[in-house]
């Protein structure tokens, strides 16, 4: 008898599968949250050149902000300060003539910069000053996550296999936890790199077991809507990652408040037994060769997929095996296949014919 229709047999949609489901809800609503957490740990607030080093006798005391910037730092074409370079030295005349500003030597900033606070207590930009020629490293920590990620989508889901799913949910569960909170914890930008590929790869796990365990011991029946209702807890969990990054401005709390569901997850293990998206936001940094370009070859890369989806076998009127008997079955014929080749080989009948001889 199929596992199938075992489940059929003993209601594959009761309260043991709804109370299996209920127990995923809390991963998967950790999981769109890290997923799209770089959108806001990573934003890049205002900021400007630290100009405390030219101010080394006092001279600003009896100038407001804006002067001081005024006489500290150029301007560019739209009359905004620049972010990456500052006078050699003040230049007070600009307050009240800067005609001639844009003829002055410039030099990068020396002392570091200064940050808005207003929208963003602190993000990884502030944290780590990943700004003017370290910028891109903000896009590189997204791809280091979805590495981690792909790699883990790759052992995962050979030791479920092999050590059982509810005793690797459950060791992804705490690895999660205890990068998370490394990585908030990292003093600089290559430890948070290096935990956040960990928490990637962690995560890949529960993302796999949860759907597979969600579906597996649901009646064929019922699949399409245990399908449907983790999407809804995916979205979920994208619109609450928006509302709590709206309360919480300080990238080291919200990443611990993202992944403290965790928590709550690890206590629940005990009832339950994805090279293109780490590659995306690399692609990004090459609007700064030319705009269009990322788009482009994200167009391209949908043309070529859709290709590529024509040599597939459902493409081609091929019915798939759907039982293990049906894979059994193909197996059974393509050995018997192979050996009736084998016999009718050249080797195989001068060998039989020496032997008669």
């Amino acid at each position: 008898m199929k596992f199938e229709n075992i489940l059929a047999e003993a209601d594959g949609f009761g309260r043991y599968q709804i109370a299996l489901f209920m127990l995923m809800v809390l991963p998967r609503i950790t999981l769109p949250g890290h997923f799209l957490l770089n959108n806001f740990i990573a934003a890049t607030p205002s900021h400007h050149c630290n100009i405390s080093s030219l101010d080394s006798h006092g001279v600003f005391e009896t100038l407001t902000p804006e002067e001081r910037l005024t006489v500290s730092i150029p301007k560019q074409e739209d009359g905004t300060f620049t972010s990456c370079h500052m006078f050699l030295q003040p230049q007070f005349y600009l307050l009240t003539n800067s005609s001639n500003a844009t003829q002055l030597p410039v030099v990068p900033c020396q002392s570091g910069w200064v940050y808005d606070s207003s929208t963003f207590k602190s993000t990884l930009v502030s944290q780590f000053d990943l700004v003017c020629n370290t910028k891109g490293l903000t896009k590189a920590s997204a791809t280091v996550f979805f590495t981690g990620l792909m790699f883990g989508a790759v052992i995962f889901g050979v030791l479920c296999d092999k050590y059982g799913r509810k005793t690797i949910l459950l060791v992804c569960y705490i690895l999660a936890i205890i990068f998370s909170i490394a990585s908030a914890v990292s003093t600089s930008f290559i430890m948070f790199a290096a935990f956040r590929f960990l928490t990637g790869f962690s995560l890949s796990g529960i993302s796999i077991i949860a759907i597979v365990l969600s579906i597996e011991w649901v009646d064929i029946e019922h699949r399409t809507i245990i399908g449907v209702c983790s999407s809804i807890v995916w979205t979920v969990g994208n619109s609450l990652l928006a509302g709590v990054a709206y309360l919480i401005t300080d990238w080291k709390i919200l990443l611990l408040t993202v992944s403290s569901p965790l928590v709550i997850a690890v206590a629940t293990w005990c009832f339950v037994g994805r090279l293109g998206a780490s590659m995306s936001p690399l692609i990004m940094l090459l609007e700064d060769v030319w705009p269009p370009l990322p788009q482009l070859m994200f167009g391209m890369m949908a043309v070529l997929s859709g290709l590529v989806a024509l040599l597939l076998p459902e493409t081609n009127d091929a019915r798939l095996p759907e039982t293990i008997e049906d894979i059994e079955q193909t197996r059974k014929r393509s050995f018997c296949m192979s050996t009736q080749e084998q016999s009718k080989s050249p080797l195989k009948i001068d060998m039989t014919e020496d032997t008669v001889q």
